[in-house]
């Protein structure tokens, strides 16, 4: 079995016969994490009402697309770029992009539940540590 790779597939080869595989299966949950983001801008964009040309100020259109895509994704100084655009807290753009992966929108409250309750464990303990 040999792996020919490009810049868009992955063959596998194997005894002359080329079966393409999708890179998500050589990455495992990162591509997921970036195909899910990807849907998460595009539906919040959308929801604005707003086009991939209307992120000109912020990124390129075609940046934006490759993103939505799932084709990369943003650094913490484009992520915060991109909600400023939209109007929309960061967090909620990550925690939008965890319930899509998960399949499960309507599961919204046990992962903000779970969120408020790691936050408050761990300022509860910053706060303790700083006296």
């Amino acid at each position: 079995m040999r792996l020919y790779l490009d810049w868009r597939t992955i063959y596998v080869v194997v005894i002359n016969c080329s079966i393409p595989l999708h890179p998500s299966i050589l990455r495992g949950r990162k591509m997921d994490v970036r195909n899910s983001f990807g849907q998460a801008l595009r539906l919040v964009r959308q929801s604005q009402g707003l086009s991939q040309e209307d992120f000109s100020i912020v990124s390129s259109r075609t940046y934006v697309s490759l993103i939505e895509r799932g084709g990369t994704s943003p650094t913490l100084e484009k992520l915060d770029s991109l909600c400023r655009a939209l109007d929309v807290h960061p967090v909620t753009m990550i925690a939008l992009t965890y319930l899509l992966g998960t399949g499960s929108l309507e599961d919204y409250e046990t992962l903000l539940s779970r969120v408020s309750n790691e936050l408050m464990k761990l300022v509860a303990e910053q706060t303790t540590s700083a006296r």
